[in-house]
């Protein structure tokens, strides 16, 4: 097994030195792994400096990704670039696994776990685009709820039990707002949050800290977004 595997990446390797092609296939997954990965930044994991290793560490996460986990991702920092400097993006997010891809000129750029909405609450699928764009979003509907100075609520303001002479939503930095709500009518948007939602979010899309930076940079109002 080992050799087969030494042998798969030395080959994909030369391929990559001889400039065969614009990337790597990755067995059995569909995806292409850029042929540029120099750096190369990733915090499942990957090396920064090794090719091979590079292909390697992929390889592992596509086999056992664990999503949907905040921690859990993988991009390619010169795609991503290349993408923000105004080659083809695509973003596609997967409900049923729990993943965001983002592909620069058809080669994945991102992949990053990504939560979505729990039962009765399910994240609508389709076709999307991006209205808003904001990188110190706060929410119009969750957030804090205070009475003469005192927090006397938190949650769905919609549902306060009672007074309240100021509301102060919920951060959600680096916002991307869809043309689009929830099933519970909030705006659909996609944004960072380093807490991890225990069943599942109200409908929203919620990434990393880091996979909403690198998505915020390389998005444009009008983007389009695909949620299967």
């Amino acid at each position: 097994m080992k050799i087969h595997t030494y042998l798969f990446v030395s080959i994909l390797f030369v391929n990559l030195l001889t400039g065969c092609g614009t990337g790597f296939p990755v067995s059995n997954t569909g995806m292409t792994i850029g042929k540029t990965l120099d750096p190369l930044m990733s915090p499942s994991g990957v090396g920064s400096g090794s090719l091979e290793n590079a292909v390697k560490g992929y390889l592992s996460f596509v086999k056992n990704p664990v999503y949907p986990s905040t921690d859990k991702n993988f991009f390619i920092i010169p795609l991503l670039r290349e993408g923000r400097a105004g080659k083809p993006v695509e973003i596609e997010v997967f409900r049923q696994s729990g993943r965001l891809i983002v592909k620069v000129d058809g080669i994945v750029a991102l992949d990053a776990s990504v939560f979505t909405g729990r039962a009765g609450a399910q994240t609508p699928a389709g076709r999307y685009t991006v209205i808003v764009r904001n990188g110190a979003h706060r929410s119009p509907i969750y957030g804090d709820l205070y009475l003469q100075g005192r927090l006397v609520g938190r949650g769905d303001r919609r549902q306060a039990r009672g007074p309240y002479d100021r509301f102060v939503g919920a951060s959600q930095p680096n916002y991307l707002g869809l043309n689009s709500r929830t099933s519970r009518d909030a705006p659909l948007g996609i944004f960072a949050t380093s807490n991890r939602p225990a069943n599942g979010t109200n409908g929203e899309l919620i990434i990393s800290p880091k996979t909403a930076r690198l998505l915020f940079e390389i998005t444009k109002v009008g983007q389009a977004i695909v949620i299967r």
